[in-house]
């Protein structure tokens, strides 16, 4: 049986019955049906970004990069641009990576800007998101 609850307007003998109690529960089930696929559809941010090793080869040198994303929704391409005083570099990957390589032409020292472009898909639609990070090696 439902919950009803009674309340009498000022003429004698009226009566409205408000059903109070399944309204609660569809209402609080779309509450966190939405709170739900709202946090599915948020998209991840880029908690950070670094590189964390410089390998010197004969003829060129590559800058080992790591990066962590925050929970949400994973991008579909992800392009980091490295930036320093004397190299820079560039590299495109999948979203589901979270590390690789970045060919230079001399070696990276000093201050360096690393930027990350990420491109989501959020309800069929592309949505951008860009970030730097600054670092000293």
């Amino acid at each position: 049986m439902a919950a009803t609850k009674t309340r009498s307007r000022s003429t004698p003998g009226s009566s409205v019955t408000i059903f109070w109690y399944p309204d609660f529960i569809w209402g609080l089930l779309f509450g966190l049906a939405t709170v739900g696929l709202v946090l599915l559809l948020r998209p991840a941010r880029l908690r950070v970004a670094r590189v964390v090793n410089i390998m010197s080869g004969e003829r060129f040198h590559q800058a080992q990069l790591h990066w962590g994303y925050c929970p949400g929704l994973r991008p579909q391409s992800l392009i980091l641009d490295l930036a320093g005083t004397e190299a820079s570099g560039s590299l495109t990957c999948d979203g589901k990576e979270r590390e690789g390589s970045i060919p230079l032409a001399k070696a990276l020292s000093g201050d360096y800007t690393l930027t990350a472009t990420a491109t989501y898909r959020v309800l069929g639609f592309p949505v951008q998101s860009q970030q730097a990070f600054h670092g000293k090696l």
